[in-house]
């Protein structure tokens, strides 16, 4: 619904390619900081399960990004080939398209699974995949992958993290202030999708 309401308002000529990326950028150092850093929070120390669950995602992401590294190398791609490949197939759209359709179809409460793997992708996939465009492009892999920490996203996921394994919660102004940012983040998300 949320998808319709940008394609009408862009059909309408009410909203542009230039609001798009407004909303956009609002979503990527608001909106989606603020949606993993509450819902990372308020996880608390991950249970058994989840912990596996999550584990088992990292473990699948940075295989399948390591395979492509060295099938590259049997097909004699060159190094930003297999770099961009593996990058390609790790870093998905999970923040700014899988989440929010999550949440829209299932319900807030897929946020807290939701957030975990965003992290997972934001905290390992995009650092593995900046780390390997840093090797490619023949730069340090220890700069590019701390590069990779300097995106609201990544740097959120991480601060989030780091709260719920130590099992701290903002305190309640704040929650509240980050909360309300967190709950605009999937549904101006879908609008500016439906924009572009």
């Amino acid at each position: 619904m949320l998808v319709g309401a940008g394609v009408v308002l862009a059909r309408l000529r009410l909203f542009d390619g230039r609001m798009a990326q407004g909303l956009s950028a609002y979503v990527y150092w608001i909106g989606f900081p603020a949606l993993l850093v509450h819902s990372l929070s308020r996880m608390g120390r991950p249970g058994h399960d989840l912990t596996l669950g999550l584990a088992a995602y990292a473990g699948c992401l940075a295989a399948i990004m390591s395979l492509l590294v060295l099938a590259g190398l049997t097909l004699r791609w060159t190094r930003e080939e297999r770099a961009g490949t593996a990058m390609a197939a790790g870093v998905g759209n999970s923040a700014f398209l899988g989440l929010p359709v999550a949440a829209a179809v299932f319900g807030p409460e897929i946020a807290r699974l939701g957030a975990g793997l965003v992290a997972v992708d934001f905290v390992l996939a995009t650092a593995l995949g900046v780390a390997l465009l840093g090797w490619a492009g023949g730069r340090s892999v220890w700069r590019s992958t701390m590069q990779a920490f300097r995106n609201p996203i990544g740097a959120a996921a991480l601060f989030g993290a780091a709260l719920a394994l130590i099992g701290l919660q903002l305190p309640g102004v704040l929650d509240r202030a980050v909360g309300a940012a967190a709950a605009s983040g999937s549904p101006v998300a879908l609008v500016a999708l439906g924009v572009v």
